[in-house]
This record gives structure tokens, sequence and C-alpha cells, in this order.
């Protein structure tokens, strides 16, 4: 006898919940509280008096009290601003919190936050190596924290102190920066000042990119973004989070501020000029660049005659009348005169390959 398919299906079907394993319930997470917020400055005591240090990995492990298993919570390092927009802290750590009631599950990476105190062992490293906490005033820090629902929203100033490894090496005029790596970055080994200077402008001095093993003279476009408080869409290179049409790779090439409109601040950065040469006169264009930027993009002077049509030809379309690392100035190859009815001249800025 043939039986119709949609017979078989019943017992199929039942067959195969049988298989499955009995569903258990899963607690829900607990209720989110504000974030447990360190920050603080981290000091390199290897480097003569101590250095801050702004560039690296904070890595900060807390032991829950009880057989808890520990966690780690990692933060890069950077500039942070301290008072009046001062660059003062190299970190800033925040730690979810959760209230967990009766039947209900503390999320990973979490402090538990309690009606008494909760006591938590923590450890912190600072590119991989230990690091002692310090209170603001230089005095030791325990390294206990003990946390407790009143203090919920907790900001508290840290401050971190480890030896970075010697790398050896002569180091003439004592800065910390051993000569060989002076002379390849452009410093010099005879002028302890040097170490204190920034030379891309990034807010990290020469001496802290040596320890981070960072280029000084480029101002990485990461760091930047993290300057400028960039996230999301609107940390994209294309983007123009201050809706005035100037994009994020442009704002960085001329050392704009992306969060403000900077309409006006464009034309002192990129100046047009009609210059005179000999018995001509010539479209100019004068771009006044920030250092460290060149590693991370390029800057091409395009000229045209219809706005279609551009070209960077040089002795073609453009002719470079100055080129240094702060300065761009480029004139049009062809000059003004009663048989060019218009020219152009514009500023276009890639990412380097």
């Amino acid at each position: 006898m043939r039986i119709p398919v949609s017979d078989l299906r019943a017992p199929i079907l039942a067959f195969f919940l049988a298989l499955l394993p009995a569903a258990r319930a899963v607690p829900p997470s607990g209720f989110s509280e504000p974030f447990l917020t360190f920050y603080g400055k981290v000091t390199d005591t290897r480097v003569g008096a101590g250095a801050q240090v702004y560039l690296g990995t904070l890595a900060w492990t807390f032991q829950p009290p009880g057989t808890a298993a520990p966690f780690t919570v990692n933060v890069a390092l950077q500039p942070v601003p301290g008072p009046a927009g001062a660059q003062s802290f190299s970190y800033r750590l925040e730690v979810p919190a959760e209230k967990v009631p009766a039947g209900f599950l503390l999320s990973d990476q979490t402090v538990s936050v309690t009606p008494g105190d909760a006591s938590f062992a923590m450890s912190v490293q600072v590119n991989g190596l230990p690091a002692t906490l310090r209170t603001p005033a230089n005095g030791p820090r325990n390294s206990t924290l003990t946390y407790r629902e009143i203090q919920r929203g907790r900001f508290e100033q840290i401050d971190l102190l480890f030896a970075s490894p010697d790398t050896g090496g002569q180091d003439t005029d004592g800065d910390g920066i051993p000569d060989a790596w002076e002379i390849a970055h452009g410093l010099n080994p005879n002028d302890p000042s040097d170490a204190d200077q920034d030379l891309d402008g990034d807010g990290v001095s020469n001496l802290g990119e040596y320890l981070a093993g960072t280029d000084p003279n480029c101002y990485e476009w990461a760091k930047w973004v993290a300057a400028n408080y960039l996230e999301g869409a609107d940390a994209s290179p294309q983007a123009a989070p201050a809706r005035d049409g100037i994009i994020n790779l442009m704002a960085y090439a001329l050392g704009l501020d992306p969060r403000v409109s900077k309409s006006r601040l464009l034309n002192q950065a990129v100046r047009q000029t009609i210059e005179t040469v000999g018995t001509s006169k010539y479209l100019v264009l004068t771009v006044t660049r920030p250092g460290g930027r060149t590693c991370v993009v390029d800057y091409a002077v395009e000229t045209s005659g219809d706005l279609l049509t551009w070209g960077s030809v040089e002795s073609q379309d453009i002719v470079v009348m100055n080129s240094t690392p702060l300065q761009l100035k480029v004139r049009d190859a062809r000059a003004l005169d009663a048989s060019i009815k218009h020219r152009f001249i514009r500023l276009r800025v890639t990412p380097r390959p």
C-alpha cells in the first residue's frame, strides 16, 4: 500500500525531536551599571628621572573574589586630554560593571556591583612588562580594588611605573635614545633637548616614539583618528564629520580639526595667488603642510582648463617652485594670456600605497 508523504512527516519529525537534547534555561545577564574608570600617567623609570609614555599596550588583570577566573581588560596607550585640554595622561581604562541579582549571570570581563565591599586583586602590564601602581602624588597604591554599589561610576587616577628593557648602544647626550636611532631618524646624538621635541606633531615626544618603536617623523593615521576622537563611520578617510565637505584625509594632510567646520582655515592652508614670472602671469598654489604627513598621504597639485581634465605632469602641467616637508608651492605650466580663457588649479591628496 502506498503511504501518502503527508502521513510520513509526523513520525519522522517525532523521531528527530526525540534525538535532540532537552533545552536548558540560560540565566539572563546582569543589569549594566556605569563603567568603572581608571586613568593616569605611565612612566618609564629606565630613562633618567623617568619619561612619560603615550604609546603601547596596557593590560589590566582583575582577580574577582572567590573562585571566579581572572579576566584582563586591554587598552592602547595614547595621549588623553587633562585639565584645560592638556595632554596630561597616558591612558583611560573603562571596565564594564553589572548588578547581578539572584538567578542572573555576570557577563564575562565584568566587575560585579554589590551592596557590600567586593575586593578584586589587580595586576598591570605595560607592553608586556610588569607595572607598579602609584597615587597621583606618586605614593604607592595598593593592588586591591575595593568596590561597592555606592561607588558606581567611580573615576580614579592610578599612575603606573614600569622599566623598559635596556636596548644597549651608545647614548652620547644621555637623553635615553641611542645614537644610532637618533641618526637614523634625523635627530642630533649630541643634543639632549631633541628627546622632548615632537617632530611629527602627534603629541608624542621623540623619546616616547623611541620607547614605543614608532617613527618620530610620521604621524600615523590611527594615532590621528584616536587623538581627534573619531569613531565608527566618522573615522573613515572619506568621511567629513564637520559636515563641511572637507574629508578627513584632507583635514589630516593640512593639520585641521576634522570635527570643526574649517572652510576658512582651508583657505589659509591652501592659498591660490597669481604671480608674475618674467613678463607672464601664472596661477600659483601654496600648500602649508604640517610635519609627519608625507608618510601617509601624497600631495599633488593639478591644473585644468575646463574642470574636466586635470593634469599634474611636471613641466607639462605644473612647475614646482618649492617643495619642503612643510611647504609645497606649485604654479601652472601655462601662462595666463589673452589666448587662454580659463585656467584652474587645485590640491589633490591621496593615501600612499
